[in-house]
């Protein structure tokens, strides 16, 4: 039980390979600014488990150009907050362990969403920010369910917060790719 738990830990919370990357706060060398930011919306309970409403709306095909400087600066934010997530691994498979970290991605990922929530994207990504935004609150929703399945030792629940989000992460992957993000997709 608790294996299956480190596993979607460690395969389903900033799942992705990239390492490093940079902290950029204030506006960016291109002028894209992430000041005076929004709060992490959703209901923060964890008590929902499907994909978001956002989600089941396809970001739209080449809608800002690949090089460009909001996707860039939040394309850095991204992969700099994968890795503090990557870095943080259970020392043990003990449900303690497993809480202990998964608590720590929670706060990590809600840390990582107060800042890209900041970001003000062009008019032509809005649509598809909010896609990939409203994707990963639901993932971050989704370590709460997790904790409590692992705090009642609950196999089938911690089963089914795998299933869900591995569902919302491919939605993110896609989502992301689609709009021409290179690491906003990899985290969750």
């Amino acid at each position: 039980m608790v294996f299956v738990a480190i596993a979607l830990l460690c395969g389903g919370c900033g799942g992705a390979s990239s390492r490093g990357g940079a902290s950029n706060a204030g506006v960016s060398k291109s002028g894209v600014s992430n000041t005076g930011g929004s709060n992490v919306g959703g209901s923060g309970d964890g008590g929902s488990t499907g994909s978001s409403s956002a989600t089941a709306a396809h970001a739209s095909p080449g809608s800002a150009p690949a090089d460009s400087p909001f996707i860039a600066h939040a394309d850095t934010l991204c992969k700099r907050i994968d890795a503090e997530l990557t870095a943080s691994t259970p020392a043990n498979a003990s449900k303690q362990a497993v809480i202990g970290v998964v608590l720590r991605h929670q706060a990590l990922e809600r840390k990582g969403l107060n800042e890209l929530s900041g970001l003000h994207p062009p008019s032509a990504l809005t649509r598809d920010w909010a896609v990939i935004l409203a994707d990963r609150r639901q993932l971050a929703a989704e370590l709460l369910v997790l904790i409590r399945a692992v705090n009642k030792g609950d196999q089938a629940a911690i089963k089914a917060a795998s299933a869900s989000k591995a569902r919302v992460h491919q939605a993110l992957l896609a989502s992301a790719k689609q709009a021409g993000f290179q690491h906003c997709g990899e985290l969750g």
